[in-house]
């Protein structure tokens, strides 16, 4: 089965993309409004925050001023600037200069009321942008996280491991797609039924006798290599990419590995080596895999591959998430990483609009091994509608995908924008 374009011509994919792009545009909407949500609460705490500063500077220059004039009837001879209230202080009565201070006094506190109730403010907004910007924040995530989980990507390089576990299997994948772009997973072995169990190598190929057995003369102390049958030793670990293949083995499930083969694909052809950590004596020998071994390995490699194939679409939950070599959730950087996703997509879905028989619509064919094909479309209303939840300027950043004829730089507000409530 293959992908073709709407005018029949081949599609560089090899699943259904429209499915992936209606997937991505709920979860990047949303992701971009929470982003503006962020941005809104930020400038309003610092708009606040302003304001309540230069509220408590009206305050104090007032207070500056009052004091003044009471530190003249206090005595003060550098009391009463050009403005305040002045009183001869030769006459000043003690009940009115009692009376003064404690005007003056009480006058103070209520600035510094007003200056710890600023603070306060201050902070308790600080608290509440923080907290509010975590939640965003998880929703964010789990936002990214629904779409890594369930749609479809292309891959660039996958490394898939598979570990035996005492009460269950383990396994990952880390892939990763076009735009510097690299996704940690786990996978869910316990779904597929094969994957439930110990796997022996029999599984994946038949007659493996390598040479890592290992053989020691009982007279001569000599230490010499034999061939080693692993057709019934169980898998403890397989961790395998388009280059590099590591394979551990054991004897049996409850044992520990016993041999240890890595086998390498460079341009001059396959190289590799092995490890027996169970024989004090293997260090004696070269520890080269010899041609013939590397030959048998190349079909187990390529069958234990086949056979992740069928762990891939069983993604459990993202591990670890980079772009360019940083951390995406760490960094806070889910709306750049959907902004990369879109510039990602958008030579693709111009293309797929461009060979599309209707402009309303994305069309794709699927073609079957034998040769009938199957046309799939996807409404461009299904996708804008699910932008109406923006704004003018959060519906701006899926503008390179094509899918509205409205102008950002000319519309404050694009059609059917609806304010969640």
């Amino acid at each position: 089965m293959g992908f073709l374009f709407g005018d029949s011509s081949k599609f560089p994919m090899d699943f259904n993309f429209l499915a992936t792009l209606e997937k991505f545009m709920p979860c990047a909407t949303k992701v971009v409004m929470l982003e503006a949500e962020d941005r809104e609460q930020a400038k309003q705490a610092v708009d606040h925050g302003a304001a309540r500063a230069m509220a408590l500077e009206a305050v104090e220059a007032l207070h500056e001023k009052l004091v003044r004039s009471f530190d003249a009837v206090l005595g003060d001879p550098t009391a009463g600037p050009h403005g305040t209230m002045t009183l001869d202080a030769q006459d000043a009565h003690p009940a009115r200069v009692a009376y003064a201070k404690k005007i003056r006094d009480y006058a103070a506190r209520i600035v510094e009321e007003q200056r710890e109730s600023s603070l306060q403010a201050n902070d308790g907004e600080a608290l509440k942008c923080k907290t509010e910007s975590d939640r965003r924040e998880k929703d964010a995530r789990r936002e990214v996280e629904t779409f890594l989980k369930s749609a479809q990507l292309e891959l660039l390089t996958a490394r898939v491991s598979f570990t035996l576990g005492e009460t269950k299997n383990d396994a990952a994948a880390v892939v990763r797609t076009a735009g510097g772009i690299v996704i940690g997973f786990s996978l869910g072995a316990a779904k597929i039924p094969a994957w439930r169990e110990p796997r022996k190598l029999s599984e994946f190929g038949t007659g493996l006798d390598l040479m890592v057995g290992i053989k020691k003369s009982f007279f001569k102390g000599v230490v010499t290599a034999e061939p080693l049958h692993l057709d019934d030793f169980v898998i403890g670990r397989a961790d395998l990419n388009a280059d590099v293949l590591l394979l551990s083995l054991r004897r049996k499930v409850d044992q520990k590995d016993s041999v240890v083969l890595k086998v390498r694909r460079t341009e001059r052809g396959l190289t590799g080596d092995f490890d027996r950590p169970d024989e004090p004596n293997a260090k004696s020998i070269p520890s080269a895999l010899s041609p013939e071994d590397l030959e048998k390995l190349q079909g187990v490699w390529k069958a234990i591959r086949a056979a992740f194939d069928e762990l891939l679409p069983h993604k459990e939950a993202v591990t670890h998430l980079e772009m360019d070599g940083r951390d995406v959730f760490k960094e806070k950087l889910c709306l750049a990483l959907v902004t990369r996703f879109i510039a990602t997509f958008a030579p693709l879905v111009t293309e797929i609009a461009r060979k599309s028989p209707n402009r309303e619509e994305l069309s794709l064919k699927i073609e079957n091994e034998d040769g009938r094909r199957e046309e799939i479309y996807l409404k461009k209303e299904i996708l804008t509608k699910s932008l109406e939840p923006l704004n003018a300027i959060g519906r701006q950043v899926f503008t390179p995908l094509g899918l509205e004829s409205w102008v950002p730089a000319l519309s404050m507000r694009p059609p059917n924008v609806t304010i969640p409530t």
